[in-house]
């Protein structure tokens, strides 16, 4: 009699498939399939699936999902050609370091690459002619689409003669950058700056004018290099003002001089002689 012609044997939690065959049995919500007796479970073959819920076989998942024989194999040169399958891993070491990684795919070999960074300290050139004169100022305008370097950045300026003097620089929060002249320049102006790469990021913080702390007549905030986390001994930073006193950080920002410290282990120490509101950059690299 065949098991599924009888609906009174397919409503039963449990019955056997063939002579001494397979038990289906059907128990907390789970379907099991045991040998005849119960006493273990037995495989069951199945086809390739064609549908996200469906069971997978040991062939398919070794096939897709990197399962099966891989190995993790090491030596002291470059791995040949022959040596391994696909899926195999491969470390090149010395005596103390792992020099290369290298996966065997499609029959190579191939190494681990090294992401190569971006710039990190870029130069635009301002002309003479670039700056345009607004009433008694002169005003040259880069915008943060130009200079690529995002909104955290350290912005410098360079004149053939060293330093630029009678200026301001103002930085909103998009990162575009106004430099404005109290006198027309007399030669190209260079704007050099830090800001983020495609490895690695400065910090920033918006200043309030309640983080400063009192210091005798004057005002300390300090960052730890735990806070930062830029590399200690290579630091740059810059500290801006909100161009409008405010006792909170609004864009935008014009760049300030404050008395700064920075210990040989990073932690930076702001000193001021008035609480004011801004912001902070800090790139180390």
């Amino acid at each position: 009699m065949a098991v599924f012609s009888n609906l009174e044997g397919t409503m039963k939690k449990a019955f056997i498939l063939g002579k001494n065959g397979a038990k289906l049995s059907y128990d907390n919500n789970a379907l099991s399939v045991h040998n005849y007796r119960g006493t273990s479970l037995i495989p069951i073959s199945a086809g390739e699936p064609v549908d996200g819920t469906h069971l997978i076989t040991l062939s398919y998942f070794n096939s897709h999902s990197g399962g099966g024989s891989s190995s993790a194999l090491r030596g002291t040169t470059d791995p040949a050609q022959s040596l391994g399958s696909d899926g195999d891993t491969y470390y090149k070491v010395d005596s103390v370091s792992i020099l290369q990684i290298y996966v065997k795919d499609e029959g190579i070999w191939k190494p681990y690459a090294t992401p190569t960074d971006s710039q990190y300290v870029t130069t635009t050139v301002a002309t003479v002619s670039d700056f345009q004169q607004i009433g008694t100022d002169y005003v040259y305008t880069l915008p943060a689409t130009t200079h690529m370097r995002g909104s955290d950045i350290i912005v410098q300026l360079q004149a053939a003669g060293g330093a630029v003097t009678g200026s301001d620089v103002q930085i909103d929060a998009s990162g575009n950058i106004t430099v404005t002249l109290d006198s027309q320049p007399t030669s190209d102006i260079n704007l050099v700056i830090i800001g983020s790469t495609t490895l690695s990021t400065p910090y920033s913080k918006l200043i309030n004018k309640s983080d400063w702390m009192a210091s005798g007549s004057d005002f300390e905030l300090s960052i730890p290099q735990s806070v930062h986390g830029q590399e200690a001994g290579s630091i740059f930073l810059a500290v801006y003002q909100n161009t409008i006193d405010s006792a909170t950080s609004v864009s935008p920002y014009s760049i300030v001089a404050v008395q700064t410290s920075i210990d040989s282990t990073g932690n930076v120490i702001l000193t001021a002689s008035v609480a004011f509101s801004g912001k902070i950059v800090i790139s180390g690299k």
